[in-house]
């Protein structure tokens, strides 16, 4: 898959809402009800981001089991791949990061962030 000029998000697995309406749609602070709503074991394999606005692959919180094998993260503003607090048991393998997180003069985002 090639995924090519958005302006905010390459790819992103997690939820499609705001934070702030997390807690309202699980009902309350439990972890475990977040994790049992976040997408689990998602495998991206073989795939091109770049030219992005923003973040290349952004892992949400509460995702686990996420792989990320022989995929190509270049030219994309933010961190390469952003991994947020609370995600858990996340590969990255046989990947390359390039030219990523640059304000086009110099680095001002990780390849890889973790929160």
């Amino acid at each position: 898959c090639r995924v090519h000029g958005f302006t905010k998000l390459g790819i992103g697995i997690g939820w499609s809402v705001p934070d702030g309406k997390k807690r309202e749609i699980v009902g309350g602070d439990d972890p475990q009800r977040y994790v049992s709503r976040t997408p689990s074991g998602t495998h991206l394999i073989g795939n091109t981001i770049e030219d992005i606005g923003g973040v290349g692959i952004y892992i949400d919180d509460h995702a686990t089991g996420t792989v990320i094998d022989n995929t190509t993260v270049q030219r994309v503003s933010g961190a390469g791949i952003y991994l947020e607090h609370d995600s858990s048991g996340t590969s990255i393998v046989r990947s390359r990061i390039l030219q990523s997180g640059w304000d086009g003069a110099r680095p001002m985002q990780p390849g890889i962030a973790i929160d």
